[in-house]
């Protein structure tokens, strides 16, 4: 049966004992509901949490995932097969789980009634439980192949000499812990905090527990170097993550190395300078400054050692895959001054880069020769925007494809516009998508077409913020009272800044812009899939919405959806 019909007769008290359910079965928030169904099989996720009348599940029960987070009436979970994890979160009347429970995740957090966990239990995966507070025992054979973490289980007093953890063991907040059994074996690293009772280590655990506690002292140390001699914090930094250290530690980790790249880019000026200036710790910022993925920065000091360690750079992350690619240096290379001797070697480098199957690099580099203007980089780029214009290309490339089209008007390549009415007399543009929007742009931009940007800003439907900007890049003055209308509009603050600097530009230009100065470049460089990485949007109407600068919240109009692309 299907989910939804086996939803309703559920619901209906209807429901036949033996329903079977291909798909997964929502119930949750189901506040009426209070019984289901015996040997209930649904063949995907079974979604009960809120359910808090529900008071029994049924024997014989079969899932693929089970969520009862705040089932506060259910007091046992049978006898059933759950084929990958458990999760009760708030189950405060919860008082067992069943013998020899086997699945792949058990996620458990203020079952404040829950005593113990059952003997022979099997975990493929991490067993999670917080705040258990009347939990007594782990029971003897239990099996954890992941991490097992015990945290705030106050009555805890002793785990089972069987135990075993195939990864991390972490017990905090256990204050009523005395012991901890010799034979127990654990694969992973071991913490162990505010166990106060705690009376007994293995010789074997107390190793690892003083090597982290070694290790975080060092790691503290570190952090507050970075304060007082920034170069000597980070090759310290350098040298702790090179050595390896406890993975408990990541987390502080993390935060002195972002700590550190923030110093970094703050001093930036005062590094680049320096190394100019001071020639016996110039390998060493220039060091750091790649550390720190301030390729930008290498490119300023601009001697042959600094420009070698981007081209190197770049040369590695093209050939990485897109979600391991940093771009950083490739972005770089088309800053490089148009009397460098390096040029030959960075454009060699990009035009490799444009090949690779890594969409990242792809748009890296293809922004890059746009910035070199060089004519030498229009062959490279022209043939990667014909194969996408003939649906030769992945949609991860696709994506980057609107800016390769803006690097070539940006080099005056005299054959794109050929190239693009072909290809628009074949099929019209899509201006659904983004990157089809920006390749469009393109061809705004070589007809001089200020029609279609503006029949896209009364429309008001998408690609506001594009819209604006290809009238300010055009120069387009005739536009200004329309821009001036809009702007009264309810709009996304960062489409109102969009729209807020078009009106400046259009009313302070002489004529159209020079491409490095074309509003465009404001609306984000970064490819799409850096943006679901999780870097920071370059978008600079974005940033000044995130930030809150200069920006009123203005209430959102879904008629006026921005797809800056």
């Amino acid at each position: 049966m299907n989910p939804t019909e086996a939803k309703a007769l559920i619901l209906s008290g209807k429901a036949p004992d033996g329903l079977r359910v291909e798909g997964d079965l929502d119930l949750s928030n189901e506040t009426e509901l209070r019984s289901l169904p015996k040997h209930l099989a649904v063949i995907g996720r079974l979604e009960l949490s809120g359910c808090t009348a529900l008071k029994e599940i049924p024997a014989g029960f079969r899932c693929y995932q089970f969520a009862m987070d705040g089932c506060t009436a259910v007091e046992a979970i049978p006898e059933g097969t759950i084929g990958y994890d458990l999760s009760a979160r708030d189950c405060t009347a919860l008082v067992s789980l069943p013998v020899g429970l086997a699945c792949k995740g058990l996620y458990l957090k203020g079952c404040t009634r829950l005593t113990e966990l059952p003997a022979g239990l099997r975990i493929s995966g991490d067993l999670y439980a917080t705040q258990c507070t009347a939990l007594r025992r782990v029971g003897a054979g239990t099996k954890i192949a992941g991490t097992l973490s015990l945290e705030g289980c106050t009555a805890l007093r002793t785990v089972p000499a069987d135990l075993q953890v195939g990864g991390y063991l972490k017990l905090t907040g256990c204050t009523a812990l005395e012991s901890i059994p010799d034979e127990i074996e654990v694969g992973g690293s071991v913490l162990v905090e505010g166990c106060s009772a705690l009376r007994q280590i293995p010789a074997s655990m107390r190793a690892a527990i003083e090597k982290m506690r070694a290790e975080e002292v060092e790691l503290a140390a570190i952090t507050t170097a970075l304060e007082s001699d920034l170069i000597a914090g980070v090759r310290a930094l350098r040298r702790f993550e090179e050595a390896g250290f406890t993975p408990e530690l990541h987390a502080k980790a993390f935060a002195a190395s972002t700590r550190a790249n923030a110093l970094v880019k703050e001093t930036r000026a005062e590094l680049v300078c320096e190394a100019r200036e001071s020639g016996a710790r110039a390998a060493v910022i220039r060091d750091v400054l790649g550390w720190a993925g301030e390729f930008d920065a290498l490119i300023e000091i601009g001697d042959g050692p600094a420009i070698e360690q981007v081209l190197a750079a770049a040369r590695e992350e093209f050939v990485k895959k897109y979600h391991e690619c940093s771009p950083a240096p490739l972005f770089a290379l088309g800053w490089l001054m148009p009397t460098s001797a390096h040029r030959a070697a960075a454009k060699e480098v990009l035009a490799l880069a444009l090949q690779a199957d890594n969409a990242v690099a792809v748009n890296a580099a293809a922004i890059a020769l746009g910035r070199l203007g060089d004519p030498a980089g229009r062959e490279p780029l022209r043939a990667l925007l014909a194969k996408f214009l003939a649906g030769e290309t992945d949609y991860e490339v696709d994506q980057a494809c609107g800016n390769v089209a803006l690097a070539l008007v940006a080099l005056g390549d005299p054959e794109l516009k050929e190239l693009l009415d072909r290809h628009y007399a074949a099929e019209p543009p899509d201006m659904s998508q983004g990157h089809h929007v920006r390749v469009r742009y393109a061809w705004w931009l070589l007809t001089g077409n200020a029609e279609e940007p503006l029949a896209l800003l009364q429309n008001g439907k998408t690609a506001l913020s594009l819209a604006v900007s290809a009238l300010a890049d055009l120069d387009h003055k005739p536009a200004i009272p329309l821009l001036e209308e809009v702007a009264r509009r309810k709009l996304r603050p960062a489409s109102k800044l969009a729209l807020l600097e078009a009106l400046r530009r259009l009313n302070r230009q002489k004529a159209s812009p020079a491409p490095s100065d074309w509003m465009i470049w404001l609306l984000g460089l970064r490819h799409p899939t850096e943006l679901a990485l999780g870097q920071e949007t370059d978008n600079v109407f974005d940033r000044q919405t995130a930030s809150g600068f200069g920006v009123e919240q203005f209430e959102t109009d879904d008629s006026l959806l921005d797809e800056s692309g």
